[in-house]
């Protein structure tokens, strides 16, 4: 479809008209808000520090990984946030 475009990306949780979600996660957690009007999916998720994202483009699935012999689960908007970071 001509003329439509999707975002991805990290925000800050000050930021006007954030969801309120979750104050304390644990390190792997993830929490999140889907806005059925707008389309956006609000996601927070714990690694070393709180990582907030929100995306037009993607449905919350979480993909497990295999990183230095130990499985981990993240969601797939961070992973996509990171390996556009890499390249």
């Amino acid at each position: 479809v001509l003329g439509v475009f999707g975002g991805c990306g990290t925000v800050k949780a000050n930021r006007k008209g954030m969801p309120n979600l979750c104050k304390k996660l644990k390190r792997g957690e993830c929490k999140l808000a889907i806005s059925k009007k707008s389309k956006i999916l609000a996601c927070k998720w714990k690694d070393k520090r709180d990582v907030l994202m929100l995306s037009t483009i993607h449905k919350h699935q979480m993909k497990k990984i295999n990183k230095n012999d130990k499985l981990q689960i993240k969601p797939n908007c961070i992973l996509t946030i990171i390996l556009t970071q890499i390249k």
